[in-house]
């Protein structure tokens, strides 16, 4: 069984109205390689409300927020943030539409699939227009400081 997700409310997306969700996911397959984790999957989430998404290990909570936080594109279906079709959009159009929303993984977790580094990446590259390098160095000094470098 994948992850519950409790969404209160259901409207159809009309395109050009404002859309009272956030995020809309219609038909998505996701997962790794060959692996389908999670698929024909349906859900809204609502603008200005918490939601939690609920599932035991292995159920996929993790592998549908990578694909809502465009780190996983997925195999099938649609993701809209904020009306757009996240993955019809370019890289720095995606960076831009993302910018726009906030999210927070429980107690503050790094994703388990990325490096440290490439987790404090996250934040540098969507929120500058620094040269990939330049952004490396910056966390490698910031690790540095802490004692990881």
């Amino acid at each position: 069984m994948g992850p519950f997700v409790d969404t209160t409310t259901s409207q159809p997306h009309t395109p050009g109205v404002q859309s009272p969700w956030v995020i809309e996911v219609e038909g998505l397959a996701a997962g790794y390689g060959d692996k389908v984790i999670l698929h024909d999957v349906d859900v809204r989430f609502p603008r200005c409300k918490v939601t939690c998404i609920v599932g035991g290990s292995g159920s996929g909570k993790s592998t549908l927020l990578k694909t809502l936080v465009g780190l996983l594109p997925p195999m099938a279906g649609t993701v809209r943030v904020l009306g757009e079709d996240l993955y019809a959009l370019d890289e720095e159009e995606r960076g831009d539409l993302l910018a726009k929303v906030g999210y927070m993984f429980q107690y503050g977790a790094l994703l388990a699939s990325l490096s440290v580094q490439d987790n404090l990446l996250i934040p540098l590259r969507a929120h500058t227009a620094l040269p990939l390098q330049l952004m490396r160095e910056i966390v490698g000094l910031k690790l540095a400081q802490v004692g990881l470098g």
